[in-house]
């Protein structure tokens, strides 16, 4: 076996786990939508070969809110279901017992319970110290969750004690400021997380998996770190009640590293988890960006941890395991680590938990590969543009059965997604341009570069007795893409494009990425959008020496990518970037200068500034490129404009418009 450590089972208190590939618990919210929402995103992931589940955070009490109520009798019935989707195909679950403490809203309408009055992180509202009475309380809770789940059949319990929520509270000196029997020395701030795994030990019985998960870096100043981690660690196994550790890192005082971006390389916890996994006794579990099963095996291997949690990487393929298991790995669909979809996702004005590059991720129950049927009647398809939309669209069509041929411009695939792969920590997001390009060429798509299938060319085609007998399709997915604007469109100033736009010194986006820009010693970046390539050509220029003053219309860079956590790491890069990198927020341009550029305020016309500049870099969107499909007013066969074509957006949008596109044919 390829991955001998990998598929070696593991026993947790008498339950024997068929691997070590694991999913932590990680919020998706999906039962928002119906149980059976969450039954299926848990089931393909148990049908893809996961030794372990950990469900989502299920709060213990009235004062946290959250989609599961651990509280209530009612979800033992829930339970059941997810147990039996999950046992029939051989993946055990558990759940995580979860109370956030000052870091989340109540379901009472009243203030949270937190160890002292510290308010949380993100947090907008004061909380109530807890009494002893609250605490007795909810320590209650806790066991009274703890039963539901072994009455559900739940396979084993995780208490929350990481993250900055309540339990983690109690133990930090940052947020336990009380000077009671629960406060000051660190036996007294172990006490309430020592009640909690005893009686929640004491209602579950001996013999009954329960584990808890700790964080080993809070990444705030006098927080939990690395060595206070491992003194909790140690003082909790030698307590004897506990039979795995989880250990990962961050709270809300550094929430991009609950998740960390394609700007973190993988493993990027390691370094301070495994200071507390090493030493301890019982199985542990760590997690942070490990996206292939290679990676895992050599976790294991190297004694840093006994199981790994991959819970992108089972987002993005639910076959990971399986795959790996019949030696089918170059056809897993890979992480890109862009969070755009999973936690930007969750976070963003949809709401809406999935994947930009796995349309099934979160609606298994109606779409995802396994979903694809057959065409009832084979057909020719055209894909004209070769970016991610046309090309996901081609790898659907010819998955059904259709003959399909993709016409390229370029002499590559991958369309925008070239170009973004270019700027500053954004490499990974070429891979899954990478593995469509993979799929296309075993599916036997006939690929054609260089070809740019313009007015032109259209009119020959149809002259041609060969079309019409050999080439003639019977559906066309226009996947044309679109080109950055240059014209100097601002949205919150739409008939005032600035001045000077004419002038050499002036580049776009794409200019700068592929390195056609010719660089001066001062950049001004104007980012009108608020997504990621303005921050990339920022960091590219800084890099590469220049001073960069970033102007957008938003409050700060990144406002489009803040719910995917890439606004705070991006931040932290250019401000302190050693090149200078200054940001005007709430400002637009009125003119460019051959040696400066006029920004005024929109919120205070009078007030402007000049601003020394050598280069302009322009991020205002994109405009659908239209042309091809505008030849297509007359074509009697199917037509279909898909990703931005159709318009500018981004990329989950591109794919996922291209896949929905290819099941309609």
């Amino acid at each position: 076996m390829p991955y001998p450590h990998v598929f070696s089972p593991i026993t947790i208190n008498g339950l024997e786990i068929k691997n070590r590939i694991i999913r932590s618990a990680h919020g998706t919210g999906l039962n928002a939508g119906g149980l059976q929402v969450l039954v299926d995103y848990h089931e393909a992931r148990a049908k893809g070969g996961v030794g372990l589940t950990i469900l989502e955070v299920a709060t213990v009490h009235p004062t946290t809110a959250s989609s599961l109520l651990a509280f209530r009798p009612e979800i033992v019935s829930d339970y059941e279901q997810l147990a039996e989707a999950s046992h029939r195909h051989g993946m055990k679950l558990f759940q995580q017992l979860w109370h956030a403490g000052n870091n989340a809203m109540t379901l009472t309408g009243g203030p949270p319970w937190a160890p002292s009055r510290v308010m949380g992180a993100l947090s907008t509202v004061l909380p109530v110290p807890m009494t002893k009475g609250m605490i007795d309380e909810v320590v209650e809770a806790y066991a009274r969750a703890a039963r539901h789940c072994k009455q559900g059949g739940l396979d084993g319990v995780e208490i929350h004690g990481a993250h900055g929520y309540l339990l983690t509270q109690f133990m930090s000196p940052v947020t336990n400021l009380r000077e009671d029997d629960y406060g000051g020395s660190f036996e007294n701030r172990m006490r309430f997380p020592r009640e909690v795994i005893a009686a929640v030990r004491s209602e579950l019985g001996d013999d009954y998996p329960l584990g808890i998960r700790l964080t080993a870096s809070e990444g705030v100043t006098d927080g939990i770190g690395p060595e206070e981690n491992l003194e909790i660690a140690l003082a909790l196994e030698e307590d004897g009640l506990l039979d795995f550790y989880d250990v990962s890192v961050g709270s809300y005082y550094s929430f991009d590293q609950f998740i960390g971006g394609m700007h973190e390389p993988h493993g990027y916890e390691l370094e301070r988890s495994t200071v507390a996994t090493r030493a301890l006794s019982k199985p542990t579990i760590v997690t942070g960006r490990v996206i292939t099963i290679q990676e895992a095996e050599d976790i294991i291997a190297s004694g840093r941890a006994d199981m790994v949690s991959m819970v992108r990487a089972t987002l993005a393929d639910p076959d990971i395991v399986r795959k790996a298991e019949e030696g089918r790995e170059a056809d897993t669909r890979p992480c890109i680590g862009c969070n755009q979809g999973c936690i930007g996702g969750s976070t963003g004005p949809l709401m809406r938990f999935g994947c930009t590059v796995n349309v099934g991720a979160g609606q298994e129950g109606k779409f995802g590969d396994d979903h694809i049927e057959p065409a009832e009647e084979p057909k020719r398809v055209f894909v004209i543009g070769g970016g991610p939309s046309g090309m996901e669209a081609a790898r659907v069509a010819a998955l059904r059965g259709h003959k399909v041929t993709l016409f390229e411009a370029t002499d590559r695939l991958g369309g925008q997604i070239q170009v973004a792969r270019q700027l500053p920590h954004r490499e990974e997001i070429g891979a899954i341009v990478d593995w469509l390009e993979g799929q296309l060429r075993n599916l036997e798509v006939d690929v054609r570069l260089n070809t740019n299938v313009d007015a032109g060319q259209w009119d020959r085609w149809h002259r041609s007795f060969d079309w019409l007998e050999h080439e003639r399709p019977d559906s066309v997915i226009v996947a044309t893409g679109s080109t950055p604007r240059v014209d100097g469109f601002q949205q919150l100033r739409p008939t005032e494009p600035p001045a000077g736009l004419h002038l050499p010194h002036v580049w776009s986006y794409y200019d700068v990425a592929e390195g056609n820009a010719e660089l001066g010693t001062a950049a001004v970046v104007l980012d009108d959008v608020g997504h990621y390539p303005a921050i990339g050509v920022a960091e590219k220029l800084l890099d590469a020496g220049l001073r960069v003053t970033f102007v957008t219309r938003h409050y700060s860079l990144g406002s489009a990518v803040a719910g995917a956590l890439m606004q705070e790491p991006a931040l932290r890069r250019l401000t302190g970037h050693p090149s200078g990198f200054r940001i005007i927020p709430r400002a637009h341009l009125a003119e460019v200068t051959e040696t400066d550029v006029l920004v005024r305020n929109l919120d205070a016309a009078d007030v402007e500034e000049r601003v020394p500049a050598d280069m302009v870099v322009l991020m205002s969107g994109n405009v659908p490129n239209t042309e091809f499909a505008e030849l297509l007013d007359d074509y009697e066969g199917d037509v279909t404009l898909v990703g931005d074509a159709l318009a500018p957006r981004w990329l989950e949008m591109a794919i996922h418009s291209g896949h929905y596109a290819a099941l309609e044919v």
